[in-house]
C-alpha cells in the first residue's frame, strides 16, 4: 500500500481518510439534524480511522508514515478537545 517512506504522505493519507468518512456522514448528521453526540462520534471515528493506517504503516515498517499519522491523530484529538470544551461537539 505505501511505497515510499514519508511523512507528508502519513499526513496526506491520515488526513483524506477521515475526511472522506466524515464530510458525507456530518452533511447526514445536519440533514436530518441529529443530536450533538453523534458530532463527537465522528471525531472519535477519524482517530480509529488513523489506528487502521498506522497499523498498516508498522506491519510495513514506514516510520516516517506512521510519524506523520500519529501527528494527525494528535491534531484530531487536540479538535476534538477543543470542541468538545467550547460546546460545540
Amino acid at each position: 500500500m505505501f511505497k515510499k517512506d514519508s511523512i507528508y504522505i502519513g499526513i496526506v493519507y491520515a488526513l483524506i481518510l477521515p475526511l472522506l468518512f466524515f464530510i458525507p456522514v456530518y452533511f447526514f448528521v445536519q440533514k436530518f439534524d441529529l443530536d450533538m453526540h453523534t458530532q463527537s462520534f465522528l471525531f472519535i471515528v477519524g482517530v480509529a480511522l488513523n489506528l487502521i493506517l498506522m497499523r498498516r504503516a508498522n506491519k510495513e515498517r514506514k516510520e516516517f508514515i506512521l510519524k506523520g499519522i500519529l501527528l494527525v491523530s494528535f491534531l484530531y484529538a487536540i479538535l476534538f478537545c477543543y470542541f468538545k470544551f467550547k460546546g460545540l461537539a
